[in-house]
């Protein structure tokens, strides 16, 4: 029996000819795509407007471009706190202490008008300097500051992060994946679970990028990023009429353009990056300035936002290779063609956003 081998006629005379489905599809799917669907249901995402199913589509179709723009995001944060730092020195008799809580506060602030205005030195700074320039007659700089860090601790708390409920959907995915190997666990199945838990390996890249989104977190609402820093103005500024040029000024939007050449010219929350459904999105993946000596190239920030999909891919087809039916078969070219379509469907991003000459991008 050891030597037995068999051919199609011989396949055909045991199992029967014909397609079918599997008398125990109900495990099987319950082994990986529940555990997915509660994966995707937790990244984070806005919680209004028809725009979050297309970035799902997005997120599966392209994860490395998705992550790569997670990752961008928290890089742009760290260097509005470095550019905090050096373009606001100590002042004199300032204590440590007092001084690391008020860069932290401007830093907050830089990367609230990063996110409304875009990436670049001179545009976060020359926004807040103009503020420091318009300021009240009768507000002292003391009372600037502490309006600022009054700004800055609403943007915080306004910020939906739930890494707990995150937690349970990776604990979940990780349950069955388990269960799938252990019979006491998850019972006996009519067929090794090699392909099974191959496919659903494949996609543990998305525990990384799940976290992630929950660890930046997000806006409950697009327009909550917007009327904090317009109280914030006018509070400073003393104007009681609201600045519509400041920051919500109209913008061109080249998105979902179908049959046209040209931009349309649309208020501030449809000119936003993805129309606002993810707040963290970043399409070029510009840092358009520095923030210090610990600033991360781009490049790298794509090397790490490829690992996961490279560690995902690399586990899946190991595990289809090592386990019944032995060998490097069908199933694992399929786990590797999905990998380069997702490679491919990175650098097709990128490319096309590049170069678009989207003024948003």
């Amino acid at each position: 029996m050891s030597n037995l081998m068999l051919n199609l006629p011989g396949c055909v005379a045991t199992c029967g000819g014909g397609a079918s489905f599997y008398e125990d599809i109900g495990p099987r799917l319950s082994t990986w795509l529940i555990p997915i669907l509660l994966l995707i249901g937790n990244a984070h995402m806005a919680r209004l407007g028809p725009e979050k199913y297309l970035v799902i589509l997005h997120i599966l179709g392209d994860p490395i471009d998705s992550l790569w723009s997670l990752l961008t995001k928290a890089e742009l944060w760290s260097r509005c706190y470095a550019a905090a730092r050096t373009y606001n020195p100590p002042r004199p008799q300032e204590e440590t202490e007092s001084y690391e809580r008020r860069i932290l506060d401007i830093g907050t602030v830089y990367a609230a008008i990063e996110e409304l205005v875009g990436s670049g030195a001179d545009r976060f700074r020359a926004h807040f300097e103009q503020l420091v320039r318009e300021k009240r007659p009768d507000m002292s700089t003391e009372q600037f500051y502490h309006v600022t860090k009054e700004a800055a601790n609403e943007l915080s708390d306004s910020r939906s992060v739930e890494l707990r409920r995150a937690g349970l959907a990776v604990v979940s995915y990780l349950y069955h994946v388990v269960a799938a190997f252990v019979d006491v666990i998850g019972g006996k199945s009519s067929s090794p679970p090699g392909g099974r838990i191959g496919t659903s390996l494949l996609i543990s890249w998305l525990i990384p990028l799940v976290l992630v989104s929950n660890a930046l977190g997000g806006y409950t609402s697009r327009r909550t990023c917007l009327r904090i820093m317009e109280r914030y103005v006018k509070t400073v500024t003393g104007h009681s009429v609201e600045d519509l040029r400041r920051f919500s000024a109209d913008k061109k939007s080249l998105h979902f353009l179908v049959g046209r050449r040209t931009a349309a010219v649309t208020d501030f929350y449809a000119a936003q990056q993805w129309s606002g459904a993810v707040y963290c999105y970043q399409p070029r993946k510009r840092l358009g300035f520095r923030g210090g000596s610990r600033d991360n190239s781009p490049w790298l920030l794509l090397v790490l936002a490829s690992l996961p999909v490279l560690v995902a891919t690399g586990v899946a087809v190991a595990e289809i290779v090592v386990t019944p039916t032995t060998g490097f078969g069908c199933r694992s070219v399929m786990l590797l063609a999905m990998f380069a379509l997702w490679v491919a469907s990175a650098f097709v991003t990128w490319a096309t956003m590049r170069w678009s000459g989207c003024p948003l991008c």
